[in-house]
């Protein structure tokens, strides 16, 4: 079922990011055993670490992603 997201004013939506909260999943995607969403799921995890010291960087998160993606397709070079 879709959840429609709340609509927060980007000053309420800046204090919900710095207290750490997030808009959960949907159900059915955080349930889902499907590699691609599993992969997804972490990779966005990555993105929010709270200490940004911690946060990997954006080629850390997409070198990540393509690895998966290699995984997942059992290819070496998958069509981007």
């Amino acid at each position: 079922t879709f959840e429609k997201p709340k609509n927060l004013s980007w000053q309420d939506s800046g204090k919900e990011l710095i207290a750490g909260r997030r808009t959960p999943y949907p159900k059915d995607i955080e349930k889902s055993k499907d590699p691609s969403h599993v992969a997804v799921k972490k990779a966005l995890d990555m993105c929010w670490t709270q200490k940004w010291k911690e946060r990997p960087s954006a080629r850390l998160i997409s070198d990540y992603l393509i690895g998966q993606l290699k995984k997942i397709t059992g290819e070496e070079k998958p069509d981007l």
